[in-house]
C-alpha cells in the first residue's frame, strides 16, 4: 500500500506542475512568464539537492525525533496558513 501511495503522490506532482505553468502563462506577460518559469525550474532542481544537506545538518542539532517534531509543527503552521 505504501508504494501505491508514493506512486500516486509522484503522479500528481506532474499534473500540478502543468497546471501551475498554465496558470502563470495566463496571468502574466510573456517576459515575466519566462522569468517565473525559470525560477520555478531552478527551485525544482535545487530542492532535492538541498533537502538531504539541510536534513543532515538538522540531525546534528536535534535527534531525528526532534526533527520530526519540528517538521510536524511547520506542517501544521502551513496548514493553518492554507486554511485562511
Amino acid at each position: 500500500p505504501l508504494r501505491f501511495l508514493r506512486l500516486m503522490q509522484g503522479s500528481r506532482l506532474g499534473s500540478r506542475g502543468a497546471v501551475g505553468y498554465a496558470a502563470i502563462q495566463e496571468s502574466f506577460e510573456e517576459a515575466v512568464c519566462i522569468k517565473i518559469t525559470a525560477l520555478m525550474a531552478n527551485v525544482a532542481l535545487i530542492a532535492p539537492l538541498l533537502g538531504p544537506l539541510v536534513g543532515a545538518a538538522g540531525v546534528q542539532v536535534l535527534p531525528w525525533e526532534g526533527m520530526c517534531r519540528v517538521l510536524a509543527a511547520r506542517a501544521a503552521r502551513a496548514g493553518v496558513g492554507v486554511q485562511r
